[in-house]
């Protein structure tokens, strides 16, 4: 009666619910202490939460008889709870270790509870979950997680270096900019400073001035003229919706220049984004510019009205001109929202949950609206007269961007920065589509209309 994983869930956002038997968690301060996953049982299992907790707790005596043992390490407290999952790993030495977590409800099918139970929990005890993805984030080298303020616009680097907390971590950047920084650190730390301790390197290197490539110095006359970069401050973004900027330069005038410091594929782009692209065209009116403001009016129609509208009322609104809904399912939408909904307003919405799948629960207004988005990402994306990825990735190319990336070299005991490579203006290459993946059956949107590349 241990759940078993499907193989339809193998993806790197599991939390413990779904991890596969034989991954470990290792100990942080001793590596060769590890826990190696076997298997999770989450009751009650034909429904989302027992009836009350004295079910619930009869239930838990009746997992101590099954496994033998009530040692149990509980990650948080009954109270209010009516749901428990138990997951069993096995130490270095073969002992069998049991830790437990309570929930007010188990939501949703068992194939929907992949991240319930988050694997960051057992950080608590000095664990981290052994995988690459996870192993670099558990290193806290992003800038909000070094000690610096989202948001704040610091006027030089010394101040973003002050607030660093890990002395490991700042006192190798006072070195620029005479030298590029070298830390006393494991080398398998590498993947961390170069992703995302980068992002506030970069940045730093860029407003010293130092010499990071012919790119920048192109970038610096484009944007700025006779300024120098250390005429910006600098800001590290706290929102989700910046997308492929990881942190801004902002001059004393004119926009804000992003800077995208992500390895690899890095982060998606965001709607504010493309609208960045098409604000840079507009306040360069060249013949050429001219031409692709007019060629794409239609895209740059859609792209600002999901930009400047809510995460609600965007997509209803460019779905209602483009067909997809009528007047009355607008007004049925926002009967749903204001709560005085009707029972025939909401048979209009119902048909609309058709466009996205669920098994767990759902708010009929929260599954119409993302079975609208759906809908309407799919019609943005295949309508060729429209054209909006092609109109995507010109705007993407045109948005005051600077791609800059961290080279390093690992040695034993050190990480060292040993350049950065610079695009600009950005090259992103592929296909731009609209994602609906914002978008929840159960709750209000965590975002915008997101974009992605393929």
């Amino acid at each position: 009666w241990f759940l078993r994983e499907d193989a339809t869930l193998r993806e790197a956002a599991r939390g413990v619910m779904f991890r596969e038997p034989g991954q470990k968690f290792y100990y942080k301060n001793d590596e060769t202490k590890f826990l190696e996953f076997q298997k999770v049982l989450a009751l009650p299992q034909q429904q989302n939460n027992f009836d009350n907790a004295e079910q619930m707790e009869q239930a838990i005596q009746d997992v101590y008889k099954k496994i033998k043992t009530n040692d149990i390490h509980w990650f948080n407290n009954p109270t209010g709870a009516l749901a428990f999952a138990i997951a069993h790993f096995k130490n270095e030495q073969g002992q069998d270790k049991f830790f437990g977590k309570y929930f007010r409800k188990l939501t949703g099918s068992p194939q929907q509870r992949t991240n319930i139970w988050k694997n960051t929990d057992f950080r608590e005890l000095g664990y981290q979950l052994d995988t690459p993805s996870s192993r670099k984030a558990g290193y806290g080298l992003k800038p909000q997680l070094v000690g610096l303020r989202t948001d704040q616009a610091y006027s030089n680097p010394k101040q973003i270096i002050s607030e660093i907390k890990d002395k490991t971590f700042s006192e190798p950047l006072k070195s620029m900019p005479g030298s590029f920084p070298q830390f006393n650190i494991d080398e398998k730390l590498e993947p961390a400073l170069r992703d995302d301790f980068g992002e506030v390197i970069g940045p730093i290197a860029l407003w010293l001035g130092m010499n990071l490539d012919p790119a920048t110095e192109a970038a610096r006359k484009f944007y700025l003229g006779k300024q120098p970069w250390s005429s910006c401050k600098i800001i590290f973004p706290g929102a989700q919706t910046t997308g492929l900027i990881d942190s801004v330069l902002r001059p004393p005038a004119g926009a804000g220049i992003g800077i995208s410091s992500k390895g690899g594929k890095g982060a998606q782009p965001s709607i504010k984004n493309l609208r960045a692209g098409i604000n840079a065209l507009r306040k360069n009116p060249t013949e050429n510019n001219k031409k692709l403001l007019n060629e794409y009016k239609s895209a740059i129609s859609v792209i600002e009205t999901l930009a400047d509208l809510s995460a609600i009322d965007g997509p209803i609104k460019v779905a209602s001109e483009r067909g997809l809904i009528n007047s009355a399912v607008v007004d049925a939408f926002k009967k749903a929202l204001s709560g005085k909904i009707s029972q025939q307003e909401k048979k209009l919405l119902i048909p609309l949950t058709k466009y996205k799948k669920t098994k767990g629960k759902s708010v009929l207004v929260y599954h119409a609206l993302a079975g609208l988005v759906n809908q309407l990402a799919g019609s943005l994306n295949s309508d060729k007269r429209l054209r909006l990825s092609e109109a995507g990735l010109k705007f993407l190319n045109s948005s005051p961007l600077i791609q800059l990336y961290m080279n390093t070299k690992a040695e034993s005991g050190t990480v060292s920065v040993t350049g950065f490579k610079a695009i600009w203006p950005p090259q992103f290459s592929g296909r731009v589509l609209v994602s609906d993946r914002m978008y929840q059956t159960n709750k209000s949107p965590n975002g915008k209309m997101s974009f992605s590349f393929q």
